[in-house]
């Protein structure tokens, strides 16, 4: 989560645009520290301060329970986290990129988890001249919802087209695998 904390009164225009910017939450001055602590403590994020060249300097661990623990300690190297290779060097080059172009980025990935395929997406913001904040969310309904829409998307434009009846239900039984990950000859 991006806190925006500023210290003028609070108008629709600069709302709009640090929510825009990446901002999950707006909040005005005076507020207290106990404030945005509980604010911090109370989203359900993994949240990581990481040096540029990979050393994690703060980590607060998400308390919701279906999230899979933290595998590091403040002082280790995020190269030594227990994922692909590939992944921790698409973590590094866009927190990276945050520190260069003091612009927000995020990116997407999936992680094999105890048979599950949970959808996650990092976004990264500068917090200092050489490290960058790291914000993990598990985004893996919100990816489900877009497969379910793009689905009846395919359906609405097949029945508008006026296919054949046999090509609407062969479309909506692939639609309905795709959904579920199945395959269509287990579906009838």
């Amino acid at each position: 989560p991006i806190i925006l904390v500023t210290g003028h009164h609070r108008d629709t225009q600069s709302l709009v645009k640090g929510l825009a910017a990446g901002g999950d939450e707006y909040v005005t001055k005076p507020v207290s520290q106990q404030e945005l602590r509980a604010r911090v403590e109370a989203m359900p994020d993994n949240m990581f301060r990481i040096s540029r060249d990979g050393v994690f300097l703060d980590i607060q661990e998400t308390p919701v329970s279906d999230v899979q623990p933290v595998q590091a300690k403040v002082g280790s190297s995020a190269y030594d986290y227990p994922v692909p290779m590939e992944l921790i060097e698409r973590v590094m080059a866009a927190g990276r990129r945050a520190l260069d172009t003091a612009e927000l980025q995020t990116i997407e990935w999936t992680l094999e988890d105890e048979g599950q395929m949970p959808h996650m997406e990092g976004r990264f913001m500068p917090s200092g001249d050489d490290e960058f904040f790291l914000v993990v969310r598990d985004v893996t309904e919100r990816k489900q919802r877009e497969v379910e829409q793009a689905a009846l998307h395919r359906v609405a434009l097949a029945v508008a087209s006026e296919a054949r009846p046999e090509q609407i239900f062969d479309l909506v039984s692939q639609e309905i695998a795709r959904v579920l990950g199945a395959d269509t000859s287990n579906l009838i």
